[in-house]
């Protein structure tokens, strides 16, 4: 069993290879993680780092590089941050079985396609979560099929490649009634490819599909038997290792498993949740015990405590030993099938020499041990009601929220936006649409999870929606930028064409924000003091965002794209935009950080290269046309309040226009 780290063997097997396409398939999905941690290393000429505002920054350039990504996870089990990337997200509501209760959408799967063609495969035990990648022990199959070419011929087994096509094809057929995603056709594309050899003694286990026989066990149970039938002569196993970190209360879950074994030695590892903190029942403990074994794995040996979540089988025969790993917890709802109404699950079975058997659990003293009571199999634990079924689109070029509900008069609740008014759906209509006010791009672009409250139901739903231009979407506000930080920010991310420069701007930005829940701090905008140095970075920053904006393009795509600049940098107001701009100079001056007459100069740039730019006009929609006014009428009146300010302080406003004329004079 070769141990390491997840993400190093990924980064090991790309080997700075480019990313074409990439599914993705969990229990636990956390965004934040994923697009700091793992999105990371499909762009691998960026300085990403560990540092999440750095990378904030940096996507900022580079995220239309991203490849096509969808990731399919549980609905309940997603995070409290929504994306904040162009990838598909689709959540998977298992419906309630008979007894009441909602299942899982447990497995846990990755496919990677590279530029050369080849499929990275990840699947085990690992969620898309910090802890599974980075903190937890995990078990994990890692297959990488390479592509035939006549200097290296490569062959893929026929039925077990097969076997992980079809997982992605039930996936749609079962809980998709949307076309394919760009990344399910780039990964189907793979899989038509030809080129077969003999079979390997491999098996794949999905819970969705249905093993006929015997009909009186849960499905992993006659998944097991059939293994038990193949490679074992039908005969009992000599002994039994299970490593799991859920297991079922009470006791007839274990003697049904025994049965299926036919034998009575077995060994469990002990479900610890904490160094000799075992998370069950201490009675159902000891209940077990009498009849089979507790044991500790042997790989877990560390000084400090790490979760074991790890999930695997092994099974010892007369000739051969069968090991499996996946996602299946040893529980009721892992081993019934997703047409019982359990939990939807994948695993790899492994066949090799019963010579090769090492035991993995040892001996342990229990007397030390302090029970907890015991822990539901992870997802149990939350109110998991049914989902509606809406179409959250968040639209960053409109800035509005459309909801899609078509069964209005059935699906009735409202929009929970803490802080503000709630929003409540259309009981008629299918269709409601919310105008995003300054508040409410503040809320989404910080965080696009939508919390939302049904109807008489006890609990909250969460969706993550739809986001149409997203490269617009405005900084997270906690992404707190000083005057300078600005002005570099807008030349920087632009001019530079090597991706390693613009580091220079996010060390020093990183530097003064160490937490990325740090609050703002007042003391900062002093900092800066008025200097021909200072006047020329906020000059030459200002023309850049002007190149930027009103750089010429011939084609109508580029056309596109520049409109939704104009409309951001100029109409949005966000830390990175005019208004947000405007608003931190203005803080400035109050704090004596800029001198009021330069001040006066910069709003009169503001005001004619920029809010009654002719051109802006032509390029902006009639709706935007009067938010433009609206926004010029502010600075005018901004001008002469400054006018006033300054007669009143004795500056000489001749100079002012002087240099003010000479200033525009160069910005043409």
């Amino acid at each position: 069993m070769k141990t390491g780290i997840i993400i190093e063997e990924l980064k090991e097997r790309m080997a700075g290879r480019k990313v074409i396409a990439a599914l993705f398939y969990s229990f636990n999905f956390d965004a934040r993680f994923f697009e700091n941690y793992i999105l990371t290393q499909f762009l691998p000429d960026v300085s990403f780092s560990n540092n999440e505002i750095q990378n904030a920054i940096l996507w900022k350039k580079y995220q239309n590089e991203l490849p096509p990504i969808t990731v399919f996870c549980d609905f309940h089990a997603k995070g409290t941050t929504g994306p904040s990337l162009a990838y598909n997200v689709v959540p998977i509501d298992m419906p309630t079985n008979s007894s009441g209760r909602k299942p899982c959408f447990h497995t846990k799967q990755s496919y990677i396609l590279l530029e050369d063609r080849s499929l990275i495969v990840i699947g085990g035990s690992n969620n898309i979560t910090q802890s599974a990648w980075c903190s937890n022990i995990e078990c994990v199959n890692v297959f990488h099929f390479r592509p035939t070419t006549l200097s290296e011929p490569h062959f893929y087994p026929q039925q077990f490649k097969w076997r992980f096509q079809n997982f992605t094809r039930l996936i749609r057929s079962d809980f998709r009634d949307k076309k394919e995603t760009e990344a399910e056709i780039e990964i189907e594309s793979f899989f038509r490819k030809s080129g077969y050899t003999d079979e390997i003694d491999t098996r794949f286990f999905n819970s969705s599909e249905n093993i006929l026989d015997p009909k009186d066990n849960r499905l992993f149970e006659r998944f097991i038997l059939n293994l038990k039938n193949e490679y074992n002569d039908g005969q009992d196993f000599e002994k039994v290792e299970i490593i799991s970190p859920y297991y079922s209360s009470g006791i007839k879950h274990f003697h049904d498993l025994s049965t299926v074994l036919g034998t009575k030695n077995i060994c469990f590892s002990v479900p610890f949740e904490n160094t000799d903190y075992v998370a069950m029942d201490e009675s159902n403990f000891r209940n077990i015990d009498e009849h089979y074994r507790w044991g500790r794995c042997s790989f877990d040996n560390g000084k400090a405590f790490r979760f074991n979540h790890s999930k695997i089988y092994k099974f010892l025969g007369s000739n051969k030993m069968i090991t499996i790993v996946g996602s299946v917890n040893c529980t009721d709802a892992a081993f019934t099938g997703v047409a019982d109404g359990g939990n939807y699950e994948t695993a790899i079975a492994y066949v090799d020499d019963s010579s090769k058997w090492e035991d993995q659990l040892e001996d342990v003293d229990d007397s030390s041990f302090t029970f907890t009571e015991a822990k539901e199999e992870e997802g149990y634990e939350d109110n998991r009601i049914d989902a509606f079924n809406f179409e959250f689109t968040l639209n960053w070029n409109e800035l509005t929220l459309t909801i899609k509900n078509n069964k209005p008069n059935e699906q009735k609740g409202r929009i929970v936006l803490d802080g503000f008014s709630d929003k409540y759906l259309s009981d008629t209509k299918t269709i409601t649409t919310v105008i995003l006010t300054p508040e409410l791009v503040t809320i989404f672009a910080d965080n696009s999870l939508i919390k939302f409250k049904p109807s008489g139901i006890d609990g909250y739903l969460y969706y993550y929606p739809t986001q149409i231009g997203i490269e617009l979407k405005p900084f997270s506000s906690k992404y707190n930028l000083n005057d300078a930080e600005l002005l570099e920010l807008w030349q920087e991310l632009d001019e530079s064409s090597d991706k390693a420069s613009i580091g220079r701007l996010i060390d020093r930005f990183v530097d003064r924000i160490t937490d990325e829940f740090e609050e703002e701090n007042d003391d900062e905008l002093n900092a800066s003091k008025s200097s021909i140095n200072f006047m020329a970075s906020h000059l030459s920053g200002l023309l850049k965002l002007k190149e930027k904006l009103f750089t010429e393009f011939p084609r109508k795509t580029d056309q596109e794209i520049q409109k939704r600049r104009i409309s951001y940098y100029l109409l949005s107001d966000n830390i990175d935009t005019l208004i947000g701009y405007q608003r931190l100079i203005g803080k400035m001056k109050e704090n004596g950080g800029i001198n009021i007459g330069f001040y006066w100069v910069i709003l009169k740039i503001i005001e004619s290269y920029f809010y009654k730019n002719k051109e802006v006009s032509k390029r902006l929609d009639s709706t935007e046309i009067k938010t433009l006014k609206k926004l010029a009428l502010i600075v005018s009146n901004q001008i002469k309040v400054v006018d006033k300010e300054m007669l009143e302080q004795g500056v000489e406003r001749r100079k002012l226009e002087w240099l003010n004329k000479t200033l525009l004079h160069d910005f043409k």
